[in-house]
């Protein structure tokens, strides 16, 4: 049973993790580094005389993202990607990757009237390519959320949450099926740090499992755009990660989900499109991409938010969300990289349907 609390709205916040990096509330900002793959020894054979040597050096017009391996970057969960997105893309043999991200959010009356809500978090993500068409990828999570509030009965969560050590892990398989198309599949698994232990919690893992595709207009029509296509199911779990006392207010049952990055089941579909302009822009090759994403809640409403909507007659909402990525990539030394975007929400689930 839900407790009687002082008179305040409600707010859908949403799908939180849209919402916290919005276009006009939050940043994405990073680092990220590649290393070259590993180098093979040349033989005498391999040895090219002068003649051999200056007609190799020539340019080509259009150059492949093989032929450039400080171009194969993690994505916010470590496989090689956009950002909210894995491509299908291993990168060369021996190669090495690594990235570190940041996100700041911060908007007001997200949960009740007069309340502000603040969240810094970061990832430390990595991937490695051990041997062709395989990638192994992972990831470090920390977050820390701030939910400030005034005149609420009944408050059981603290102000300021802390969620560190979330772990991702995975391998991520791509070839090649035509000039320029490549298809990939992806298994990902994420290990939450329980709140109430020192180790993880087994129950809240949670893993994704699905195909994407890349079409690459490079060696297809020498145009430096390509298209990226991925869809996946996450089984989420990351409900059991903390239990909730029979006298939590909605409102904390909200400000916890959000800063514990707790959700639902859900089908994931993204679609992606980037430029390298590598032969544009020189000496600071750039990369803008803009991926739309679309994510379906196959779970059940949660039985405790269900009547808190309800009683104020707000419904139950859509089952999906949807948003936008916009972001640009700079390598501006050798294997060094720097990235900024932001997310714009075009459509949030009901509240209740927020596990």
């Amino acid at each position: 049973m839900i407790p009687t609390t002082t008179p305040t709205t409600i707010r859908s916040f949403q799908a939180h993790r849209i919402q916290r990096r919005a276009l006009f509330a939050g940043a994405l900002f990073a680092v990220a580094a590649a290393s070259p793959a590993l180098a093979v020894a040349a033989g005498p054979e391999d040895i090219a005389t002068p003649e051999a040597t200056a007609e190799a050096t020539a340019p080509p017009p259009v150059a492949a993202s093989a032929d450039n391996h400080d171009s194969y970057l993690p994505s916010l969960s470590g496989p090689i990607g956009l950002y909210h997105m894995s491509t299908a893309e291993v990168g060369p043999a021996h190669h090495v990757r690594l990235a570190l991200h940041g996100q700041y959010f911060t908007t007001s009356q997200m949960l009740t009237d007069g309340d502000k809500d603040t969240m810094l978090s970061g990832a430390l993500t990595f991937g490695f390519t051990p041997m062709r068409y395989l990638e192994i990828f992972g990831g470090v999570l920390t977050s820390s959320n701030r939910n400030e509030r005034t005149d609420e009965l009944g408050r059981t969560d603290p102000t300021v949450i802390r969620s560190h050590g979330d772990l991702l892990l995975g391998p991520k398989v791509a070839f090649p099926v035509a000039n320029g198309l490549d298809l990939g599949f992806e298994v990902g698994m994420r290990f939450l740090a329980s709140a109430s232990s020192l180790a993880f919690s087994a129950s809240s893992t949670s893993v994704w499992v699905g195909p994407m595709v890349t079409a690459d207009m490079r060696p297809m029509a020498g145009i430096p755009l390509r298209f990226h296509l991925g869809a996946n199911y996450y089984v989420d779990n990351s409900k059991n990660v903390y239990t909730f006392p029979d006298t939590t207010t909605p409102q904390s049952r909200q400000a916890t989900k959000l800063a514990y990055d707790v959700g639902a089941s859900r089908v994931r579909l993204a679609l992606g499109v980037d430029a390298p302009l590598e032969q544009l822009t020189a000496p600071v090759p750039l990369q803008p991409f803009v991926e739309y994403h679309a994510e379906i809640i196959t779970a059940n409403a949660d039985p405790t938010l269900e009547p808190a909507a309800t009683s104020q007659m707000m419904p139950l909402g859509p089952r999906d969300r949807q948003w936008l990525t916009f972001g640009l990539r700079a390598r501006v030394y050798r294997g060094l990289t720097f990235d900024g975007g932001a997310d714009v929400r075009l459509r949030s689930n009901g509240l209740a349907y927020e596990r």
